[in-house]
């Protein structure tokens, strides 16, 4: 063992129960490296402390490491041909190029998103040395690969081609082409799909058929989703048999496509269940029961007989549970005769409030792209019951549009309901990037803010540290005014000094977007 390994046993138990560090040393280095560590060695002496000249001879090696590294042999391949010519010029302009390093770096996700799209939309492309940058972006981060790959230009997309990492990083492409499937990464894969899909459903699917055999579980996943565009009852056959595929990703994705298709034999099985366990009282109203037993052919429709042992709801209560995650929502309303804020209110009345609860939840998110719910997600917010469903219900906000969510947020901001953070984390979590809040909440919503950072309510939580500056990224221009500048004064926290910096890093950074000039109107 040689090299910087060869120290950590001896870091790791202790300098006093290796050995001689000469022995160590001896196993790290040979040649003039060795002759260098005795030296080291020889220089601190008997006083020298032990764990300080670990360290030290560390440090000689990572050093030596880095200057000697050899790079693997290049694989016996053909060289990789030349990036396409580019078509659009790449921000060059040095104030530019560090601002664009500030928002790659480290800025608030929404913010990273509105300055890649500008960068698009006014004609540039990310300049050569900020590439690995982006592309690592991208890497790490799904929901920026478009903005990301929207200015990658030309050289980006050569460069992302090189390293598997940055190539399943790379957005579909605004405009899929069938090279698109034949030859390009999963993503260009899934937008030639989705695109077929909407002009041919049946060719698309035909194609997905005969590639499924050939892929991996995660592309089988990626692409089945693709089926969500031009859903019909003729994908009902392909949805079944992959009910049965060894991938659960992918019985689930199938699971709930056949959700979205409510006439489908796996409705039907479902719906007969659940009309199994209902009764109507003529006096008192609708009654269920939950099934006393796994039903038979359970596993056949994704109910899973045995109950996961983290699982807080009783065994009957979990068959029920997931009967109802997995049956279209519409059958409750035309099978009853009661609207979704009914069948809430209903389902407080009886005994299995947390399983219809939970599984109602579940399936206004799972069919959130095939079949989107909206009637029923705006009935669950306003009857939410945290003790059971907990306090996050930012994914069933998303799901509706941006006004109608801000009209939930901004009852409980008057309604002084909450803790403003609560609010806050809600906003962020239910925002895509691209959203921007109206001026009409976002004024009200960045003064509660501001008071409690006048006022020193919010501490040193890390909470806002985050949150406030990714806050101020989903603001609209004109309520930026409303926290800049905020007074700072000697008795402050120093890491409520550091939110009031970062919001006016950010609060920087977005002024100064709105300059960017358009690449056609600059020599």
């Amino acid at each position: 063992m040689k090299g910087f390994k060869a120290l950590l046993p001896a870091a790791l138990v202790g300098t006093d129960r290796s050995g001689e560090l000469a022995g160590v040393f001896g196993q790290a280095a040979g040649g003039a490296v060795a002759a260098l560590l005795a030296e080291l060695q020889a220089q601190d002496g008997a006083a020298g402390e032990a764990g300080a000249l670990l360290l030290r001879a560390a440090g000689v090696l990572a050093v030596c490491e880095r200057a000697g590294f050899e790079p693997p042999a290049a694989p016996d391949s053909p060289l990789a041909q030349p990036a396409a010519p580019e078509t659009r010029p790449a921000l060059r302009l040095p104030a530019w190029q560090g601002w664009l390093r500030r928002v790659l770096g480290d800025a608030p996700r929404p913010l990273q998103h509105q300055a890649l799209r500008t960068l698009a939309e006014r004609g540039w492309r990310l300049p050569a040395p900020l590439l690995p940058a982006a592309l690592e972006l991208a890497a790490g981060d799904v929901a920026l690969r478009p903005a990301v790959t929207g200015v990658l230009g030309e050289h980006g997309l050569w460069l992302a081609a090189q390293r598997p990492r940055w190539r399943a990083a790379i957005a579909a492409p605004a405009v899929a082409s069938l090279e698109d499937w034949e030859h390009g990464p999963l993503a260009a894969r899934a937008g030639w799909l989705r695109h077929e899909r909407l002009s041919d459903a049946a060719a698309a699917r035909d194609r997905l058929v005969q590639a499924l055999p050939e892929l991996g579980a995660r592309e089988r996943a990626e692409l089945v989703a693709g089926l969500a565009s031009g859903l019909s009852m003729d994908d009902e056959h392909l949805l079944e048999s992959l009910l049965k595929d060894r991938a659960g990703d992918v019985r689930r994705i199938a699971g709930s496509l056949l959700q979205a298709l409510p006439a489908s034999r796996q409705a039907a099985w479902l719906g007969d269940q659940l009309a199994a366990l209902l009764q109507r009282d003529p006096a008192a109203g609708w009654r269920l029961e939950a099934p006393a037993q796994a039903p038979a052919e359970a596993k056949a429709h994704l109910v899973e007989a045995v109950r996961p042992k983290h699982e807080s709801l009783g065994e009957r209560a979990w068959w029920l549970y997931q009967l109802v995650r997995l049956t279209p929502l519409p059958w409750w309303t035309a099978h009853t005769g009661l609207a979704p804020a009914e069948l809430l209110a209903w389902a407080g009345q009886g005994d299995w409030q947390a399983a219809l609860l939970r599984g109602w939840r579940d399936a206004v998110l799972a069919t959130a792209e095939a079949a989107p719910q909206a009637d029923w997600a705006l009935a669950l917010l306003q009857h939410w019951p945290a003790h059971l469903l907990g306090s996050d219900r930012s994914g069933v906000q998303a799901l509706l549009p941006v006004a109608q969510r801000e009209w939930l947020w901004r009852v409980r901001l008057a309604e002084g309901k909450g803790a403003l953070s609560d609010l806050v984390s809600e906003i962020l979590g239910a925002c895509a990037l691209h959203d921007r809040l109206s001026p009409d909440f976002a004024a009200p919503l960045a003064d509660a803010l501001a008071r409690q950072l006048a006022e020193d309510q919010l501490g040193w939580g890390s909470f806002w540290r985050q949150s406030a500056p990714a806050l101020c990224a989903l603001l609209p221009d004109a309520a930026l005014p409303r926290l800049a500048g905020l007074p700072r004064h000697d008795g402050q926290l120093p890491q409520l000094q550091d939110t009031l910096a970062q919001l006016d890093v950010v609060i920087g950074l977005r002024q100064a977007l709105t300059t960017l000039p358009n690449a056609s109107a600059t020599p």
